[in-house]
């Protein structure tokens, strides 16, 4: 049973991260051959003030 960790910067929409999962679910389901229901995903969000670049908090980063 493949089990994936994911961390991304908190913020995002609930149907982008969907999708996401969706996307990652198919490409090992078809790279390893195994069933999309023997697939574990555990994504963390991370909140930009604890997410640092360079030592700066992503937070105080201008996009």
């Amino acid at each position: 049973m493949p089990i994936v960790e994911l961390k991304i910067v908190e913020g995002r929409e609930a149907k982008v991260k969907k999708k996401l999962v969706e996307d990652i679910t198919d490409v090992i389901a078809e790279n390893l051959s195994v069933p999309r229901d023997k697939i574990r995903i555990l994504l963390y969000e991370i909140p930009a003030e604890n997410w640092i670049v360079g030592g700066t908090p992503k937070s105080s980063i201008p996009e």
